[in-house]
């Protein structure tokens, strides 16, 4: 399953009290551009129990359910495409693919090492604000239920295909919507 979003925005306070700036993902779009690999994990792989009816913590990190397949600054933040896993084994990839289909698009959430990372601290106490300039490339990005960024979010990405869509009566079957006794 393809699938699309934004794991951050541009110039936004988000729940950790950082704002993160135009430019801070240059490594990450040039990590992923050259072939370097960025896992997507639901829950950050330390799902809380029930989130996808099938994970429990159990105190082990999950394997990944996709990876990021191409990352890049627009005037946004990051726009992300990646691919989840289509294992029929992968439960958990299952799940999330469900997820997206049945509910649309679902707050996504991003990790990243500070090693690296160029920010700087502004005001004090409740008034603090972190500022991120630059990210090391992102260690993940994440399905969750809520995410640090209030609008940062992944999505089943749109199909596209060069067919022309199906007649009607090619999807609806002849004898839809008769009652049966």
């Amino acid at each position: 399953m393809k699938v699309q979003g934004y794991g951050a925005y541009f110039n936004i306070r988000n729940g950790h009290n950082s704002v993160v700036l135009p430019g801070a993902f240059k490594r990450t779009v040039e990590h992923v551009a050259a072939g370097g690999k960025i896992p997507i994990y639901a829950s950050h792989g330390w799902a809380e129990e029930g989130i996808f009816g099938l994970q429990r913590n159990t105190g082990r990190r999950a394997l990944p359910v996709g990876v990021v397949t191409h990352a890049a600054e627009d005037e946004l933040g990051l726009y992300f495409e990646a691919d989840i896993f289509d294992d029929p084994a992968d439960e958990l990839a299952g799940a999330v693919r469900s997820t997206l289909r049945a509910l649309g698009p679902r707050p996504a959430s991003i990790a990243f090492s500070h090693n690296g990372a160029i920010v700087e601290e502004q005001g004090k106490g409740e008034n603090r604000t972190t500022v991120i300039h630059s990210l090391p490339p992102l260690e993940e990005i994440s399905i969750v239920h809520k995410g640090s960024d209030p609008l940062a979010y992944i999505e089943a990405a749109p199909v596209t295909t060069d067919e022309p869509p199906a007649p009607v009566a090619a999807i609806i079957p002849a004898d839809a919507g008769q009652e049966t006794a």
